[in-house]
């Protein structure tokens, strides 16, 4: 054994892999696909609010509300002070 004998190497034979089917598109239910359209309008109609500056600011409640101050100078602007109605 002083000659170094060739090492044979072991072939593998090739393994036959079993042809896969193409795949159809996955169901995607209409319903979600609206909400989907809806969101991204509402997301881009927003966005184009917000580059404009034109978001709608809440406004103050107690600008509604009048106080009687309010009433008393409105009835005193509608009343002349000669009548009879008109109070100091």
């Amino acid at each position: 054994m002083s000659e170094e004998e060739p090492k044979v190497m072991a072939v593998e034979e090739p393994t036959v892999m079993a042809v896969e089917e193409p795949k159809g598109l996955d169901y995607i239910p209409e319903v979600i696909l609206k909400k989907r359209k809806n969101r991204d309008e509402l997301a881009f109609i927003r966005k184009k609010q917000l580059e404009l500056g034109n978001f709608g600011k809440k406004k103050k409640k107690v600008a509604d509300i009048k106080r009687p101050e309010d009433f008393v100078l409105e009835f005193r602007a509608k009343v002349p002070p000669q009548s009879p109605l008109y109070l100091h």
